[in-house]
Order: C-alpha cells, then structure tokens, then sequence
C-alpha cells in the first residue's frame, strides 16, 4: 500500500514538473515572438 500511494506522489511530481518545463518554454516562445517587449 505504501508503495502504491510513493508511486503515484512520484508520478503527479513528474506530470507537475513536465508542466512547469513546458509553461516555462512555452513563456520563452511568447517572448521571442512578441519582441520581448512583454514581461
């Protein structure tokens, strides 16, 4: 049982983190396409 509840905090960590590198990039992206002008 507590390697089923580990499993699954491990993989809602992994899914937040992927997010976050993907909002991240996706900021960068917006960013390059608006000029930069845009905080």
């Amino acid at each position: 049982m507590k390697s089923t509840i580990k499993a699954i905090v491990v993989a809602i960590g992994c899914a937040g983190a992927m997010r976050f590198a993907a909002y991240r990039s996706f900021g960068t992206w917006v960013l390059r396409v608006t000029g930069g002008t845009r905080a």
